[in-house]
């Protein structure tokens, strides 16, 4: 069957490759035509990649692997799906362009990949492989990642309860999110946490999300996040992070993922190649945190100082939830419930 997904994989690469520029940046996928290949070779399809990957690439294949690899690019996932749904046939997959994905992107990759949880090898981060399975399956991977959450900004423990906090930020004359925030979005600020839940502390916060009133008050709540890069700092005075009941400190948001499509035939090969990506010296080009826990330690102990590490360190370790590609953003019951309820304050 692979033979004849090839010939549609050399038709398609074929058509798309006539846009391609002379500076070798695409709009479609450049790869030698498969009939020229090895019949052996692995296919990647790539989007918003550096020279770096084709670099990894051709080290790879230098090394004599038992399957070597082809690079195809693409220009944008949409061209990507669009490929895959005329016939193009790919094992693998690297995608950097978060910021354009859409959920229904992100139920399709879910659906085209294959489950890597009995191939993953190298420690992540704390928690975060369990954070990002569903129904005990790993079906991407991230290759970097942010970190985010929500700070309590009134004192440096969370208050018990959600009541209480609400009961603290009346105190002060503000309310538990910005006035100028809905009940909606409040609910999208915490459908992490709300999800990390269990239904005694999700009724809890959905209580206090209900009683919030729009208008001039500050929020007591603001949101954090973290992603890494030349101003990656951590604050240990600006309050604490998380929301009372939830499970979890923060929640891991990965920015590129990359992956082994269900259709490969040897998913071990593939994985021989994808591994390398985890390696320390591919995990220090990433434009996020690394997601490898050697990485990424080596990371906090450069960039933060003695004070902060810790803290940081704690942080992680009490990190449960995750979001992005990695989750298939079902509908849930408890929010269809929750929004039927409040419909009138959200129009």
């Amino acid at each position: 069957m692979r033979g004849k997904k090839r010939v549609l994989m050399w038709f398609a690469a074929a058509a798309l490759c006539l846009f391609a520029t002379a500076c070798g940046t695409a709009t479609g996928p450049e790869a030698t035509p498969a009939e020229t290949a090895p019949a052996e070779t692995l296919v990647m399809a790539s989007v918003g990649t550096g020279k770096w990957l084709s670099s990894a690439v051709e080290n790879y294949n230098a090394s004599d692997p038992e399957r070597g690899v082809d690079l195809v690019r693409f220009s944008s996932e949409d061209e990507l799906f669009r490929a895959l749904d005329e016939g193009f046939d790919a094992d693998m997959y690297y995608l950097g362009s978060p910021g354009n994905r859409t959920g229904e992107a992100t139920k399709l990759l879910w659906d085209l990949s294959a489950d890597l949880s009995g191939q993953l090898d190298v420690e992540l981060a704390p928690n975060l492989a369990e954070a990002l399975m569903k129904d005990g399956e790993l079906r991407c991977l991230p290759f970097d990642m942010r970190i985010e959450g929500l700070r309590w900004t009134l004192s440096d423990e969370l208050p018990g309860t959600m009541a209480e906090a609400a009961s603290l930020a009346s105190e002060q004359g503000m309310s538990l999110f910005s006035g100028s925030m809905t009940q909606y979005g409040a609910v999208q600020r915490l459908f992490p946490y709300l999800n990390a839940c269990d239904e005694t502390a999700r009724g809890e916060i959905l209580d206090a999300v209900s009683a919030h009133v729009m208008g001039d008050t500050n929020g007591a709540y603001n949101f954090y996040a973290a992603d890494g890069g030349a101003e990656f700092s951590f604050d240990t005075g600006a309050g604490a992070i998380g929301v009372p009941g939830s499970g979890t400190t923060a929640y891991y948001a990965p920015e590129t993922v990359f992956g082994v499509f269900e259709g490969c035939e040897d998913v071990g090969a593939a994985w021989d190649f994808l591994r390398l990506l985890y390696s320390d010296e591919i995990q220090a080009k990433t434009s996020g945190l690394p997601v490898t826990a050697s990485a990424l330690d080596a990371y906090i102990d450069e960039e933060l100082d003695e004070e902060s590490a810790p803290a940081f360190r704690e942080l992680l370790e009490n990190t449960r939830a995750a979001v992005g590609v990695n989750t298939v953003m079902d509908e849930t019951k408890w929010y269809t419930d929750w929004y039927n309820a409040n419909a009138v304050e959200n129009t």
